[in-house]
């Protein structure tokens, strides 16, 4: 009989199981996601442009004006973003915005002080 072919006792799987699902490793009962969804906007109004333009993002892109868009972007503090929820929807608009500026045209954009 070939070793693979053996199962381990159901006593060691949820051993492993337990122990891949601890907080030892972050896995949560969605696997590697959060146990919670993520937000759909950042809440604090102050973060509009963001939700402006990410929530614009793929006809901003098809007519070419997504770096004229984020060029004319206030610069915002990221002291507002209370929550982790908060500053991972944070980050996550603000690293689709990085990629899209750089990627979103017939060339790389190069940006220089």
């Amino acid at each position: 009989m070939s070793p693979r072919a053996v199962t381990p006792p159901i006593e060691t799987a949820l051993t492993l199981h337990e122990q891949w699902t601890s907080n030892k490793y972050s896995i949560t009962s969605n696997g590697f996601l959060p146990d919670q969804a993520p937000l759909r906007s950042l809440p604090d109004p102050y973060y509009r442009p963001w939700e402006a333009l990410i929530q614009n993002l793929q006809n901003l892109l098809e007519k070419q004006t997504l770096r004229c868009h984020v060029d004319q972007l206030p610069v915002l503090s990221i002291d507002r973003l209370v929550t982790k929820g908060e500053r991972r929807r944070g980050y996550v608009i603000l690293s689709f915005l990085t990629h899209a500026y750089i990627w979103g045209g017939e060339r790389a954009a190069e940006v220089r002080d």
